[in-house]
């Protein structure tokens, strides 16, 4: 009796794997079908007897398919709704098809063992479906570079184990949600290029492993279609302690710069270009380890921190086209500059000898000031300068010849 029991278990079993295999051989057709399969660039062994193990771009475990990667393959079409019947995917790529078009079906929220979901680079439109709020085991979500509209879902506050969330160069309008704050565990958020409105929540401070904050665009006059994020930053980002990389540029926030974004002693680079905050810049800004500084095209006013000759690390340095007022402060001398722009500000006094220490300079710009005084000959030491601007000042005497030659006239 045992063995016929046993015998039994295993007919139950089989049967099980088999009509499994049938459901998934099935989505695959469908797949292959629905995108055009007969052009696709790599199709090994797709629709032929060939075991599913063998077929281009899928692996298979107990049996099973847990990995289908389709990368750059000239798919062409609409993923069909069968996708969803592949429930044991652990990892789903299909970057790079361009040529899809369509929705994302909202069958992929069935996919609920999926690790790694990489839709990035496909013509997809129209809104996020709400099911992906059912992935709660993935960890890594790319739909960039799309043309998906509408706003980005609260469902996405569901999906706490990711570290890696991608949605940048598409046409999401409305707010950022609030629910953004339950992803914990995200190293890199990255919303840049949307069409996205309001202010940055402050649940925001909530992502204390976050090392990369996106939410930047690039900055066009009189054109709206972008980001135009506004309010204030909130002091909440200075909560963020592994941030290395802030950018927030081309957007339209007010306000002043925190002086908490100043003690995030990891972060690296930070771009505010592009907004319309006022206010003097924090003193505390020397206290950090950032290498690329740009705070250009706000309304920044009152001086240039003496503080900043603490930033050792700091290779590019741009806070032109604001009102900053009063001297360039000599301690600009102790930087490891590549490029200096503090053009378009309304600063006095002499230009400092001390900048002849920064021989790394391949570029300054300090025209459109109040400048006075004799141009430092101190500038004949920078012999790897080959951008020189120093127009519409009140500067006199010459410029060495051999720096002239290689710059634009002063």
């Amino acid at each position: 009796m045992k063995k016929i029991i046993c015998l039994i278990s295993l007919s139950v079993i089989s049967i099980s794997i088999l009509a499994q295999t049938v459901q998934e051989t099935m989505a695959l057709a469908f797949l292959y079908n629905s995108t055009n399969g007969a052009n696709w660039t790599k199709k090994t062994n797709w629709l032929s007897s060939r075991p599913v193990s063998t077929w281009y771009g899928i692996t298979i475990k107990y049996n099973r398919v847990t990995s289908l990667d389709l990368s750059k393959n000239n798919l062409s079409g609409m993923i069909p709704p069968e996708i969803g019947l592949l429930t044991n995917l652990t990892h789903l790529n299909l970057e790079g098809n361009y040529r899809i078009m369509g929705d994302i079906p909202q069958e992929i929220g069935l996919l609920t063992n999926l690790i790694m979901l990489n839709l990035s680079r496909i013509g997809f439109s129209g809104s996020i479906p709400k099911e992906i709020g059912n992935l709660k085991s993935i960890d890594s979500l790319i739909m960039s570079y799309n043309n998906l509209s509408g706003s980005i879902p609260i469902e996405i506050g569901n999906l706490t184990s990711l570290d890696y969330l991608d949605l940048r160069n598409n046409n999401f309008t409305k707010t950022i949600p609030s629910a953004i704050g339950n992803l914990t565990k995200l190293l890199v958020l990255d919303l840049s290029f949307n069409k996205l409105v309001g202010p940055i929540p402050p649940e925001i401070g909530k992502l204390t492993k976050l090392e990369e904050l996106d939410l930047s665009n690039f900055y066009l006059p009189n054109y709206t279609d972008t980001n135009r994020l506004s309010g204030s930053i909130p002091t909440e980002i200075g909560l963020l302690p592994d941030l290395v990389r802030l950018d927030l540029s081309g957007n339209q926030l007010t306000g002043s710069i925190p002086e908490e974004i100043f003690n995030l002693t990891l972060l690296n680079n930070l771009d505010l270009s592009y907004n319309r905050l006022s206010g003097n810049i924090p003193e505390g800004i020397g206290n950090t380890n950032i290498y690329d500084l740009n705070l250009s095209y706000n309304q920044l006013t009152g001086p240039i921190p003496a503080e900043i000759g603490g930033m050792t690390n700091l290779f590019n340095l741009d806070l032109s086209y604001n009102q900053i007022t009063g001297s360039i402060p000599q301690g600009i001398g102790n930087l490891y500059l590549y490029v200096l722009d503090l053009s378009n500000n309304r600063l006095t006094g002499s230009i400092p000898p001390e900048i002849g220490n920064i021989t790394n300079l391949n570029s300054i710009d300090l025209g459109n000031n109040l400048l006075s005084g004799p141009v430092p000959p101190e500038i004949g030491k920078l012999t790897n300068l080959i951008y020189l601007d120093l127009t519409n000042n009140n500067l006199t005497g010459p410029v060495p010849e051999h720096i002239r030659i290689r710059t634009i006239p002063r």
